[in-house]
């Protein structure tokens, strides 16, 4: 049964605040993934994420 919410929530919300335990380790990852993208762009999806967890 935990398996069956767990992929559920994972389709549902792909992604989460709560789900992160180091923000600055999980930046640093989203970063090192996005080298080829700009600053800004990279920004933008930083404070896209914090918006859809508040």
């Amino acid at each position: 049964m935990r398996l069956l919410e767990e992929i559920v929530k994972e389709k549902l919300i792909p992604f989460g605040y709560g789900e992160v335990e180091d923000s600055v380790e999980h930046v640093n990852h989203l970063r090192e993934k996005s080298k080829h993208k700009t600053d800004e762009a990279f920004l933008k999806k930083i404070f896209e994420w914090q918006k859809s967890t508040s």
